[in-house]
């Protein structure tokens, strides 16, 4: 599942591997996902954020 992180950024969230990602990596991404779970919560697009949700688990 590839989602729009912002309009030039694109996740697989299927392809996401945190065993290969560095400390800083984790944080970064946790951070990008963190802030279109919440964008999406205000766009009411409440399934996309419950997605992101998910994946900060």
């Amino acid at each position: 599942m590839s989602i729009s992180l912002n309009k030039t950024e694109h996740i697989d969230i299927a392809k996401i591997k945190p065993a290969d990602m560095t400390p800083y990596d984790k944080r970064s991404l946790a951070t990008k996902l963190k802030r279109r779970m919440n964008q999406a919560a205000k766009d009411m697009d409440f399934e996309l954020a419950a997605i992101f949700d998910i994946v900060r688990m």
